[in-house]
């Protein structure tokens, strides 16, 4: 199986987080993925210094190696920081 990428797109409260939780379950359910959700968010894959982000985010990419990473409120990449384009 390929590398899955899914955006929930909506507005506020309307379930896209809860969905997005149920996905790794039922993927998993199918045989398709590991029991693993790694959860964060884009400012938690942000670091203090230019340099610092993309580590971060590496890590939790292994992390999640085999299941599923959940970036929530990754529309926080959308800022034009050095920080957020360097950890997208």
């Amino acid at each position: 199986v390929g590398v899955e990428n899914f955006l929930f797109v909506g507005n506020p409260g309307t379930g896209k987080t809860q969905v997005a939780r149920i996905m790794p379950k039922l993927m998993h359910a199918l045989g398709l993925l590991e029991d693993r959700i790694v959860e964060t968010t884009a400012m938690e894959l942000q670091a203090g210094y230019v340099g610092q982000s993309a580590g971060k985010a590496r890590e939790k990419i292994s992390e999640a190696s085999g299941g599923v990473l959940f970036v929530d409120e990754a529309h926080n990449f959308l800022g034009t920081s050095s920080f957020a384009v360097e950890a997208a």
